[in-house]
């Protein structure tokens, strides 16, 4: 009885040894060692997470890679026989993502990734070239609602992302972007939930439409000097911003392009910005101090609208409009002076303003916007640089003085009471 178990054991023993040899220098996936890769190699595979001392494993069975073998590795195995253009055996050796669906380009030697194919996992490591074809483009939504990937890495040889390429990318965390990459599309990184921190090259020279858009946990955006325009949306409700440098080319920063940051307190906006768009600072509820350089002639509609801790506001005289309700419900600045040279202060400019002690306003005015003091229940001083008779002579609407302070105007030759 003691010979036949000794026997038993040793035939499989000798067994597992072959298995072992064959599995080391044949096929990935094939424990059996008949150079092919059936249900029986995800039956060993699975004999192995239960009695490994009996069936051993001496090569890469780890094809879920979270580095560990278990029956989820068998279970990944059998799906591999039954559908294997699902569900790929990717190797521990293997540096590049497999299985990615490309389009050659017109010239015939470079290609687009187009989509994610049958790349399974976590890491998407993009290769520099497929089948001989260059990667030089990664298509419009090439991986659209991928929500599983977590980290992206992109060859050198690619020039360009396409439009909402990541969106929806919930779970990533970081990506490289090379520096030939000289186009970002729009709404390339929107709702990238997790995104953290992001190094745009140099290469870059616009930022376009909701790029990073919804990037909820988005703490840092590193832009190249040579970017000259930050588009509608660019960074709307990234809401982890604390302060924002904005790069020293910028020309416009556009419509809704910081919308909803509101743990922005600080942005630094340099002379060479002309313009800054509708509501590009709309409910940046944390922004404290804002100074408008010279170079800026134009503020948007709505533009500060609710920067509810805004203390400290400083427009230089190169601004020459500011259309309505651009600081209304800004509730803790005290005290603003309007530039040189605007003829207007639009509808609701100040609505809400309930902290507002002082204003200081150019003779240059010639019309004051319906509601423009509505509710700035605070206002003592206005500091008025023309005439009592100029004054009197402004356009104005009978909504002028509701719900204001017991204001005085204070002319060049005289006061005059609200």
């Amino acid at each position: 009885m003691k010979k036949t178990a000794f026997a038993r054991f040793a035939l499989l023993l000798a067994v597992s040894m072959l298995f072992t040899f064959a599995a080391s220098a044949g096929v990935l996936g094939d424990f059996d060692g008949n150079d092919n890769v059936t249900s029986d190699d995800a039956v060993y595979l699975l004999r192995y997470t239960l009695f490994p001392e009996y069936y051993p494993v001496t090569v890469f069975a780890d094809f879920d890679h979270n580095d560990n073998i278990t029956s989820d590795d068998a279970v990944y195995l059998l799906r591999y026989t039954l559908f294997p253009d699902y569900y790929p055996l990717i190797g521990e050796d293997d540096t590049y993502s497999k299985g990615l669906v490309y389009q050659v380009n017109d010239d015939g030697e470079t290609c687009t990734i187009i989509g994610i194919g049958t790349f399974y996992g976590e890491e998407l490591n993009i290769p520099p070239e497929i089948d001989g074809y260059k990667v030089t483009d990664i298509g419009d939504k090439a991986f659209y609602c991928c929500s599983s990937l977590t980290n992206i890495t992109i060859p050198d040889s690619v020039k360009s992302i396409g439009e909402s390429t990541f969106e929806n990318c919930s779970s990533l965390k970081s990506i490289t972007i090379p520096d030939n990459v000289t186009s970002i599309g729009d709404r390339a990184f929107y709702y990238c939930l997790n995104l953290i921190d992001v190094i745009i090259p140099d290469s870059v020279t616009d930022i376009g439409i909701c790029v990073f858009s919804y990037c909820f946990n988005l703490t840092s955006v590193s832009i190249p000097d040579c970017v000259t325009s930050i588009g509608y949306g660019a960074f709307e409700y990234c809401k982890s911003f604390t302060s924002f440098i904005i790069p020293a080319d910028v020309i416009s920063i556009g419509d809704y392009a910081f919308y909803h940051c509101d743990g922005l307190t600080n942005v630094f906006i340099p002379n060479s910005v002309t313009s800054i768009g509708v509501s590009a600072f709309r409910d940046c509820t944390g922004l404290t101090e804002v100074f408008i350089p010279n170079s800026v002639t134009s503020i948007g509609k709505l533009a500060f609208y609710n920067c509810s801790a805004l203390t400290d506001l400083t427009i230089s005289d190169g601004v020459k409009s500011i259309d309505d309700s651009a600081f209304a419900y800004c509730r803790k600045l005290t005290n603003i002076i309007i530039p040189n040279g605007m003829t207007d202060i639009g509808n609701s400019m100040f609505y809400y303003c309930d902290s507002l002690v002082s204003i200081t306003i150019p003779d240059s005015i010639i019309s004051l916007g319906s509601g423009i003091f509505y509710n700035c229940s605070s206002l003592a001083e206005i500091y008025y640089a023309g005439t009592k008779e100029q004054w009197s002579e402004l356009k104005r609407y009978k909504s002028l003085n509701k719900e204001t302070g017991d204001y005085v105007v204070h002319c060049t030759d005289g006061d005059i009471s609200k």
